[in-house]
């Protein structure tokens, strides 16, 4: 659930959803949203993976980098359309090489799926996570210690590293970002691990602690603790970061265990539809933006609706966004497009996948 949580306020971050105040003032999105998948992913580690590190590397290859790759792609392609045939003008374009430095090595990906920045940092972040533990698995006394540490100071390095202003495009923003990873990893794992203790403190006493703190730091910082992964820009320092990233998971995860709790089956499923398509969300929600900005214009070109639309900024910015009579809550509707494009990519490609492994098993007789 925490996971599909995280995954909504993504979609209503990059949707600018002023609806969605509140809390967000006090555990801005920017401050926990992206370590937060890192901290899911640390947290449902097997430690199956420790003595043979390739196969887990082999399926992150194949679920992360080749998918970005094609989609990346296919982005590539469409901007290029957009741009001739309709006179958008989006960052972007297709080559083998603007894909893979778009991939890897840029701080602005294309337009269109600006948000998969993270990706390829969080696929290396992972790869060297096993390794590391592959090349700690002798010292059992101190297996889970040893790297929690090792992470958490390769996070201060990428936090003093990116300081206030950043790190240039190219190698040291894909290290950084890389680096910056890590240490949610290992809290997440070290959570699943003894996370016991924490639970057993009573909730209202549990978030009236994190909220507290997290004011303290606010305080602290003169600022509400968020900052730019994307970029690197760690303005509150390490000390900063480190405690609005961890109070931002904490407060929503203890929320999210307790809701857990109470869901019906259809909310089950519905929490469980988001959670398990995040790839497929993070890669097409700004699609989804862009479908609602379309429907938007051709209204307004063809039934003189939407008076105050936008065309040039339609044309020019991928995430302008129209609200009716200056509504903020009309936000809600970019954040439904947001989710719900990318469900119904993930269950095409779904379907699509079965497909062609059912008719390739009848074509080789059902070996494999």
């Amino acid at each position: 659930m925490f996971q599909a949580l995280v995954m909504l306020f993504v979609v209503a971050g990059h949707a600018h959803s002023g609806g969605f105040d509140g809390p967000f003032q006090l555990f801005p999105v920017a401050s926990f949203h992206v370590a937060g998948f890192s901290f899911v992913s640390g947290y449902l580690y097997s430690d199956r993976h420790d003595p043979s590190p390739g196969p887990f590397i082999l399926a992150r290859v194949r679920r992360l980098l080749v998918p970005m790759l094609a989609i990346y792609g296919v982005y590539g392609l469409v901007t290029v359309a957009l741009d001739a045939v309709f006179g958008f003008s989006f960052r972007g374009g297709v080559s083998p090489t603007s894909i893979l430095l778009a991939s890897f090595f840029a701080i602005g990906q294309f337009d269109l799926c600006n948000p998969m920045w993270f990706i390829a940092p969080f696929f290396l972040s992972e790869s060297v996570w096993v390794l590391m533990r592959f090349a700690l698995r002798g010292l059992r006394a101190r297996r889970e210690a040893l790297p929690l540490a090792l992470c958490l100071l390769l996070g201060c390095v990428a936090i003093v590293a990116g300081g206030g202003d950043g790190v240039p495009a190219g190698w040291p923003i894909l290290v950084t970002r890389t680096l910056f990873m890590m240490p949610w990893l290992a809290l997440g794992r070290w959570y699943g691990l003894a996370g016991d203790r924490l639970r057993a403190v009573p909730t209202p006493l549990f978030l009236l602690a994190v909220v507290l703190c997290k004011a303290a730091v606010c305080y602290t910082c003169s600022g509400s603790g968020a900052y730019a992964q994307y970029a690197c820009r760690f303005p509150d320092g390490v000390a900063g970061t480190y405690l609005s990233t961890v109070l931002g998971i904490a407060f929503w995860w203890r929320v999210c265990e307790v809701a857990s709790r109470r869901l019906g089956e259809a909310s089950r499923r519905v929490v469980s539809a988001v959670g398990g398509s995040t790839f497929s969300i993070m890669c097409h929600h700004v699609t989804g933006f862009f479908l609602v900005n379309c429907l938007y214009c051709l209204a307004h070109a063809q039934a003189s609706l939407f008076g105050r639309f936008d065309v040039a900024s339609f044309r020019s910015q991928v995430f302008y966004q129209y609200l009716p009579h200056g509504i903020p809550q009309a936000s809600v509707v970019y954040v439904v497009a947001g989710i719900a494009l990318p469900l119904v990519v993930h269950r095409l490609y779904l379907q699509i996948e079965s497909l062609v492994v059912s008719r390739a098993r009848r074509l080789t007789g059902g070996v494999g």
